[in-house]
């Protein structure tokens, strides 16, 4: 039977696999980093902005980074919802834009014309990243093919120019998630003043307290997803003392209590291989 799953490789991207037996909605999903997932069972809805984007088996979607969508995962008749997806870290889609020129950007979430043409580069890939033997150069050279379909049917990712504020603190806090973090630390961290961190989050309509919690969040849903602890092992995982507290806060930001995520009907054996830390969530 298919388990769930989740590998990273250091400044290229993550390889992530999710299967469950049971309808599952979670609000307000962030996805990071700019990602393709194909649905292999059941059907995936996205929903944000007013907008729904129904994938079925055998579909495939690419989605922008720092987005945020109302996901549903639906099983089959045969009581089944899998899906793989693929991260590409920032660098990575920025090393193949300068070398290969870009396409139009996906600013949400675009369902792809010939996902058959392009499963077959997602497989190698998902190998690729699955098995830490391949050496940097041939796995950034698999991911890169996968971006290659997607631009020969017009899809590309954004390019930033710059070091982009909302990643860079991601990735701090990400580093240590249990740490007492504050503003006054972050700040520290970032080289700048706390008043200056304010009004530099303040500019993308967002606070420490907020892109904290969002962080943690994110975190402690992939923990559920892809590990068999304890609920108060993640919490203490993501920063929170207190598992209540914790269970408070993911009821918050995702509309359903931790232990809803592994409901009964779920029979997936869990396996996790290294520490989770790209915050993207299919």
């Amino acid at each position: 039977m298919p388990s769930n799953y989740f590998h990273t490789r250091e400044r290229l991207g993550a390889l992530g696999g999710i299967v469950q037996h049971h309808t599952a909605l979670y609000r307000s999903v962030a996805v990071y980093e700019p990602a393709v997932l194909i649905v292999r069972r059941g059907c995936k809805k996205l929903r944000w902005a007013g907008r729904e984007l129904r994938i079925a088996a055998g579909e495939a979607v690419a989605l922008a980074g720092g987005q945020t969508f109302d996901v549903i995962n639906i099983p089959d008749s045969d009581g089944l919802y899998q899906a793989q997806w693929i991260a590409f870290e920032q660098e990575t889609v920025e090393r193949f834009a300068a070398q290969y020129g870009t396409a139009q950007a996906v600013c949400d979430a675009v369902k792809l014309p010939h996902p058959g043409r392009m499963g077959v580069a997602f497989d190698y890939a998902a190998a690729v990243l699955a098995d830490e033997k391949v050496p940097h150069n041939a796995a950034e050279a698999a991911l890169c093919g996968v971006l290659a379909w997607l631009q020969h049917d017009g899809i590309g990712f954004a390019v930033y120019e710059g070091v982009n504020l909302m990643r860079q603190i991601r990735k701090l806090i990400t580093a240590d998630m249990a740490a007492d973090w504050s503003s006054a630390m972050l700040a520290q961290r970032l080289n700048c003043s706390e008043a200056a961190l304010r009004r530099r989050l303040a500019r993308q309509d967002t606070n420490f307290r907020t892109l904290l919690t969002d962080v943690r969040m994110m975190r402690a849903l992939t923990l559920l997803q892809v590990t068999q602890w304890p609920v108060a092992q993640i919490a203490g995982a993501v920063g929170y003392d207190c598992p209540s507290r914790f269970s408070a806060r993911f009821k918050e930001r995702f509309g359903c209590v931790p232990s809803a995520v592994r409901s009964e009907a779920e029979s997936t054996a869990y396996r996790r291989t290294e520490q989770v830390s790209v915050g993207v969530r299919p």
